[in-house]
């Protein structure tokens, strides 16, 4: 909303939160990357929409670039507490499609 020429610049504002603040998010589960190449796709697709900073899509991945490999190089940039989240997302996946079976 910063930027110059934003078209929301006069009407919403950004602020610093004193309490930490985290995000919900809804609708459908969160594939396990496990199950198949689309879900693998799918999968990676998710984490770099979450993980990655950008504004708009086409922020997201180059060109030609897979969604797999864009979240492979995406890896590499990550802290470890990011890449902690992935894996326990990935975990309550894997659990609960364990628990369905």
């Amino acid at each position: 909303f910063d930027e110059e020429g934003h078209p929301q610049q006069a009407t919403h504002y950004l602020v610093i939160r004193k309490e930490p603040k985290f995000p919900v998010i809804l609708g459908p589960a969160f594939t396990n990357p496990l199950q198949s190449l689309e879900d693998k796709v799918k999968w990676s697709r998710e984490m770099v929409i979450l993980f990655k900073p950008w504004r708009q899509p086409l922020d997201l991945k180059n060109g030609n670039a897979t969604w797999i490999s864009t979240f492979a190089e995406l890896q590499l940039s990550l802290n470890n507490e990011h890449l902690l989240y992935i894996k326990n997302m990935k975990v309550l996946r894997e659990c609960s499609d364990a628990r369905q079976t």
